[in-house]
């Protein structure tokens, strides 16, 4: 199965149990030695995941993990998504904010055709 990627606007429309890879990259003439994803909702804040100096660490790892760091790629792969996990999602290096992303988890009894 292919992850569900976010539309133009950085918004990401998924259901329960999908996929999700939400875009990260640093450019490789900047150092991407802090790269940082934090997570936003309406009930918390959280850190998901850092990289720092080769380390990877953070509260929700487990159905997230970061793609391939060697190629400046530090996209977020979320697995198993879930309605928690709504929110609004940032990429950091440093202080840089490099991408911002809002997720939307549906179940799919959720949408309805207009059809």
């Amino acid at each position: 199965m292919r992850p569900v990627l976010p539309d133009e606007f950085g918004i990401v429309y998924a259901h329960r149990s999908d996929e999700v890879k939400l875009p990260c990259c640093v450019k490789h003439n900047l150092a991407a030695t802090n790269v940082t994803w934090i997570w936003f909702s309406t009930k918390s804040v959280g850190v998901i995941a850092v990289y720092s100096n080769g380390q990877i660490i953070g509260s929700r790892l487990g159905r997230f993990s970061l793609y391939n760091r060697a190629m400046g790629d530090y996209s977020l792969k979320m697995l198993d998504m879930r309605r928690d996990d709504n929110g609004h999602y940032r990429c950091f290096n440093h202080d840089q904010q490099l991408r911002k992303y809002h997720i939307l988890v549906m179940g799919y009894g959720d949408l309805t055709s207009s059809s």
